[in-house]
This record gives structure tokens, sequence and C-alpha cells, in this order.
């Protein structure tokens, strides 16, 4: 559950690059937006395509990945312009 912010909504993974919505790792945010929480709701660009941010998690999140720690996370739908 992200510690600023909001999840993901159901309706943001079910139309294919649709929804260019960001949630950011906190040493992500803390690194390149100085920690500030009103990051929300602002664009970033990301791999040329701007993302609004909704939240931000904790460090200790990994998503759906055991092996590293993601620095954002994008909803499965905009694979094909994923940020790299």
């Amino acid at each position: 559950m992200p510690t600023l912010g909001r999840p993901f909504r159901a309706d943001e993974n079910r139309v294919p690059r649709r929804d260019a919505v960001v949630i950011l790792g906190e040493a992500l945010w803390r690194r390149d937006f100085s920690a500030d929480p009103s990051i929300i709701g602002r664009q970033v660009r990301l791999n040329g395509t701007d993302f609004e941010v909704v939240g931000v998690v904790p460090d200790a999140f990994d998503g759906l990945f055991d092996l590293a720690r993601p620095t954002f996370f994008v909803p499965l739908m905009m694979a094909p312009v994923r940020p790299s």
C-alpha cells in the first residue's frame, strides 16, 4: 500500500496505453524529487511519455518481484510504453 497517494485503480489497467500513471518507489522519490509530497498529481516524463504520479511506496515494497526492487511501478496496460 502506498505511504503517500493511492494505489492503482482497477480501471487504470483495462485499456492499453490509456492511463499513464506511475507509483514511485521511496528511494526514487527521495533522490530525484527531494521527498516532496506535492509530487502527487504532477506529471513526470519517463522514456518520452508523461506519467501522472499517483503514489509513493516504501522501499520494502517489491510488487511481484522477489529479486529486485523496482524504482517505480506502472499499470501492466502501459507495457507498450513502459519506461526504462
